[in-house]
């Protein structure tokens, strides 16, 4: 455990941001025991042999509707924590001597609303297309890719970081590139299953390439930005 020997003032050896770790653990716990179902059949998503009928966009309502609403606020509440794990040692020792003990649990939270407000610029944005474009469907099928590769990420990923956020820093470099591996795995898929919606509507693929840059980057490149002149 990085929070009984780590040093005095170190941000990350504090009760409030241990406690956010193990709510994580916690919580990642319970939604398993009580999604198992839905858990599975999210993972039958890497399946290579799924026929264009079973494609992800495919997937309807219901319990596996709620399962994905839970682990996007659980997937951003993760990365908050995790932000400012991997963010910490590339702060200057002066500024983490001069932080308050709830500071890491703050920063945390602040970064998970964050995300939360990009992931809702992203919605509103694709949401306006839709309705000028009449084309209400194509606009929910994209929703449910984003959110079931995003609840495919958190699955896979979380493991791997609470191994990470239970360790000393700078330790378990294997699980560090473990979590980077499966995010870019599920990058590719998320970009593999647009394209093939795209495609499937007959829509351009310079419309697709449009759709990334407009709804997906700029409101990321946006929080981004103010987040680097926030901390000048």
């Amino acid at each position: 455990m990085p929070y009984g020997g780590a040093a005095p003032r170190d941000p990350l050896a504090t009760a409030p941001y241990g406690a956010a770790v193990l709510l994580l653990l916690v919580v990642y716990g319970t939604l398993l025991y009580r999604h198992t179902g839905d858990a599975l059949h999210l993972l039958g998503h890497l399946r290579s042999d799924r026929t264009p009928n079973k494609r992800i966009y495919e997937d309807t309502a219901g319990s596996y509707d709620r399962f994905l609403t839970l682990c996007t606020v659980l997937g951003l509440f993760a990365l908050g924590v995790a932000a400012v794990r991997f963010g910490t040692p590339w702060l200057p020792q002066r500024l983490l001597l001069s932080l308050p003990r709830t500071a890491a649990l703050l920063c945390s939270l602040a970064v998970s609303t964050a995300l939360g407000s990009v992931l809702l610029c992203q919605f509103g944005a694709l949401a306006g297309i839709g309705a000028l474009t009449f084309n209400g469907a194509l606009v929910e099928r994209l929703w449910l890719v984003k959110r079931s590769l995003s609840a495919l990420a958190m699955l896979l990923a979380t493991p791997p970081l609470l191994l990470v956020l239970l360790m000393p820093v700078g330790t378990n470099r294997l699980c560090f590139w473990m979590i980077i591996g499966v995010l870019l795995v599920s990058a590719v898929l998320w970009l593999r299953e647009t394209l093939t919606l795209f495609l499937a509507k007959k829509i351009s693929i310079l419309h697709w390439f449009l759709y990334l840059c407009i709804v997906e980057m700029f409101p990321l490149s946006l929080c981004i930005l103010l987040a680097e002149r926030s901390m000048q």
